[in-house]
Formats: structure tokens, C-alpha cells, sequence
């Protein structure tokens, strides 16, 4: 689940009384709070205040709920609006429900209902907002999301997700912790006949079974200790879209019945429930793990396993994309680093050699965390190796002879190492821009004179490379 985080709400009511209790309340919560009376100017108080929640009286003078959810919804129809009403008038809520309402509440109501449906509509919020800043990025980056890459390994990746990305058929992707899985899915869905409709990412591994369970599948009202409203499950709330399942072999036996049972039939029931609700979704499904050994040491279903895995993506490891280290490094500069004093301009070549030398076992989330703690700790503008982890320069992350240890000389050896693959990439730099001193200057980002003090330090002819 999404945490909710401090929001702009909207309070509509005919009551002073009612309207300082919520502002008082909401404003404790951390949250902005705008109130009015004003019934009939709902739409241009949206306008104004560009609120992320909307709570609406459904009787009052003027304009009532009815009319204000509509005003709402001509304006800005991704605010969710939730109608509060007294027990007299709860069949009007419900039909204002039906005709969009996110939800409603009778009064009186307790701090516990309002704090539960607050948190339920921001969430729906947020989960919209990201899903359309993501589909403005893919449209944006020629449908590929925040990927990048232009090694052979991604290439092959993104020819994959450009295949299958059209058809319905469910996915699994695999590969390290960190390399990237929930961007690929995030790609397919938002290239997919499918974009219009929600994404919604799921963490199998971070949730207690019974948690997870009302989570994918929703619950009745009483349905157990604490379930005080009725709440929809994952698996109504991504019909139409695509339902993301990170870490997917963590599914007990149990859940992975209920799980086969709902992508067989299409159907399922919430906990507590008896009515079977019809769902439309594409399913796919992520892990760091092996799946099919898994299924031969009995720890996860066989007919769950084919069901998922009709299409399966391999997400490469960042060691065996070198080549893509630079871009990434860079990109996260740009990232973290207007936030520096003096903002960071770049990346000496000699630590970007130690960037690609290093093994990465934490993949691209490693790296991303390596430059942001590089950004905080660095004393110039442009990164230096003294500005990152001293393990990136332990055996394991540069290779080191054997017995250089023992020889008590390591720092020596290390220094050769560096300044060996100091001037391969160097070359190779050189080479990818065709001798274009000035271009490998700013792909590199450094200045030129800094690039031809090095290029004469290691005896480089530029000629010969053009």
C-alpha cells in the first residue's frame, strides 16, 4: 500500500460547527484544510485550491452533495469526492456513489471511520497521479519508462517489452534484487491496450498473510477483528489494468490457491463475501528467486507456475551491463546533485573507471544509492573516488591479483588496476565519439582541459582514434 503523505482536502458543508471539527482534525493529520459553506461555488473553489480530496454535505442549501460531486468532477475528475450524510439519506449516498462518489459516511461518525476513508481516497489519489505522470514519461522516452540503457543486454529487454506489451498473456520477470523489474512492468503496461486503466503494484513479501490476503481479494465488513467497512480488494480495483505482484514466491500455499482459483475463472470473492465479482486483469508477476525450483522442492504451485509464467523477462544484472554504468551514474547526478553546494557537475574519469569495475551486487539501486551518498559527502563539483564507499575499492569490487594482499602492497596494485582501466576507458570514450575530443569532454562530464591533461598522461593520440 501507498503511505499517505500531506494533502490539500476540500471541505463542503452548510454546518460552522462541522466545518472546524474537520479542519481541526485534518489539520492534525498534517494535512491543508480549505472549508466554505459556499455549496454553489465548488468548482471555482476547486480551481483555486487544487485539492487532492474533496468531502462534500449532501444536504444543503443551494447546491447539494449531488450537484457539487458533479461540479467536481467537470473540473477535476481525478479528485476523489466523498459524501457525508446523516442515516436518513444513506440510499441518496449510495447513489452518489454509483454516480462516482468515491465513498460516503454517516454522521455521526468517529475519528477511526474518517481516518480510514481519508487514507482509502489519498491513496486512490496518489496511485492516480503517479499513473499519469509514468504514462506522460513513457510517452516521453518512446515507451520505455525510466529505463536506461544501450547495452546489448537492454536492447534485447526492450525489444521483449515492445513484443509483448500488446498481447494479454501474463508475465513473469526475473532477475536480481535492484535490477529494475517493476520499471519493466510499468513499461509493458503503459505500452499496452491496457494504459488507460490502473497499474497497481503490490509487495507479496512485505505483508502478513492475512494482511495480504484482504489486500488482494478485499473483505465484507465484519469479516474479522477490525475489518469496521467493507473494503475492495486489489484485483477489483486494477480491473481493466494491470495488477503487479513484486516478490511473487512469497505466496503461501494458501493465497497462491485463491490466487489460480481468481486468474482461471476470472472471478472471485471478497473475504466474508458471498457474491462472485468478475474481474479483467493482466497479471504480472516479479521475483529474485527461481521459480521452477521452487515448484520441484514443492514450495510453489505447478499449475500457479504455468499460469503466470507464459511470457518470462530477464533482467540483467548490472555487472553484466557495464557499459550502461556511465549513463546511469550520470543520470542520478542529475538527479541528486542540483541539491549540492556547489551543485555537482559530474564524474572524474578516474572514479567513473571504479564505478564500472565494481561488481554492484545491490544492481542499479545500489548505484543510485552510491551517488546519492556520493552528492552529500562530496567536496567539489564533480565526484571523485574518495567520495564513494571504500568496499568499491576492496577485492570483490576491483579484481586484484592473487596474493597482492599478502605482498602487503595492495595499495599499489590497486592503483595499476585503476589507472589500467583509466586509460581502456579512456579509448573507448574516445572511440564512441569518433575523436571528438569536445563530445567525450561532455559525456564524460569533464572539461576539455582536464580530458587532454589525461589524454597526455597516458599517451593517447586523439588521431589515431578519429
Amino acid at each position: 500500500m501507498l503511505s499517505v503523505k500531506s494533502a490539500i482536502i476540500l471541505v463542503l458543508d452548510d454546518e460552522v460547527q462541522m466545518l472546524e471539527n474537520c479542519e481541526r482534525i485534518f489539520a492534525l493529520w498534517g494535512h491543508t484544510v480549505h472549508t466554505s459553506e459556499a455549496s454553489t461555488q465548488a468548482a471555482e473553489l476547486v480551481r483555486k485550491h487544487q485539492p487532492d480530496l474533496v468531502f462534500t454535505d449532501l444536504k444543503m442549501p443551494g447546491r447539494d452533495g449531488i450537484g457539487v460531486l458533479e461540479d467536481v468532477q467537470q473540473v477535476a475528475p481525478d479528485v476523489p469526492v466523498i459524501i457525508i450524510t446523516g442515516y436518513a439519506t444513506v440510499e441518496s449516498a449510495v447513489e452518489a456513489v454509483k454516480k462516482g462518489a468515491f465513498d460516503y459516511i454517516t454522521k455521526p461518525f468517529t475519528l477511526d471511520l474518517l481516518k480510514v476513508v481519508t487514507d482509502r481516497a489519498l491513496e486512490k489519489r496518489w496511485l492516480t497521479r503517479e499513473n499519469t505522470a509514468l504514462r506522460s514519461e513513457v510517452i516521453h522516452s518512446r515507451g520505455l519508462g525510466k529505463m536506461i540503457g544501450i547495452s546489448a543486454p537492454m536492447r534485447a529487454v526492450y525489444d521483449l517489452i515492445q513484443r509483448v506489451a500488446p498481447l494479454d498473456a501474463n508475465i513473469v520477470i526475473t532477475g536480481e534484487s535492484g535490477t529494475g523489474k517493476e520499471l519493466v512492468a510499468r513499461a509493458i503496461h503503459y505500452l499496452s491496450r491496457r494504459r488507460e486503466k490502473r497499474f497497481v503494484p503490490i509487495d507479496c513479501a512485505s505483508l502478513p498473510e492475512t494482511l495480504l490476503e484482504s489486500e488482494l481479494f478485499g473483505h465484507e465488513k465484519g469479516a474479522f477483528t477490525g475489518a469496521v467497512i467493507e473494503k475492495a480488494g486489489l484485483l477489483e480495483f486494477a480491473n481493466g489494468g494491470t495488477l503487479f505482484l513484486d516478490e511473487v514466491s512469497e505466496l503461501t500455499p494458501s493465497i497462491q490457491s485463491k490466487l489460480l482459483r481468481a486468474l482461471q475463472e476470472r472471478a472471485f470473492r471478497h473475504i466474508g463475501g458471498h457474491e462472485t465479482l468478475e474481474t479483467d486483469i493482466r497479471l504480472i508477476a516479479a521475483t529474485n528467486a527461481d521459480l521452477a525450483q521452487r515448484v520441484e522442492a514443492k514450495e510453489f504451485r505447478e499449475d500457479l507456475y504455468y499460469r503466470l509464467n507464459v511470457i518470462n523477462i530477464v533482467m540483467p544484472p548490472l555487472r553484466e551491463r557495464r557499459d550502461d554504468i556511465p549513463l546511469l551514474a550520470h543520470y542520478f547526478v542529475q538527479q541528486f546533485g542540483p541539491a549540492h553546494v556547489p551543485p555537482i557537475q559530474g564524474i572524474v574519469p578516474q572514479a567513473m573507471v571504479m564505478l564500472q569495475a565494481y561488481h554492484w551486487p545491490g544492481n542499479v539501486r545500489e548505484l543510485q544509492n552510491a551517488i546519492e551518498r556520493a552528492v552529500a559527502l562530496a567536496k567539489g563539483e564533480y565526484l571523485d573516488v574518495s567520495d564513494f564507499p571504500e568496499r568499491m575499492m576492496q577485492p570483490g569490487g576491483v579484481a586484484v591479483p592473487e596474493g597482492a594482499e599478502e605482498s602487503g602492497d595492495l595499495l599499489s596494485v590497486r592503483k595499476k588496476i585503476v589507472q589500467s582501466f583509466e586509460r581502456d576507458y579512456l579509448v573507448r570514450l574516445l572511440q564512441e565519439n569518433g575523436g571528438n575530443v569536445s563530445a567525450a569532454a561532455h559525456t564524460a562530464g569533464i572539461n576539455r582541459r582536464t580530458l587532454y591533461r589525461l589524454l597526455e598522461r597516458y599517451g593517447i593520440d586523439v588521431n589515431s582514434l578519429r
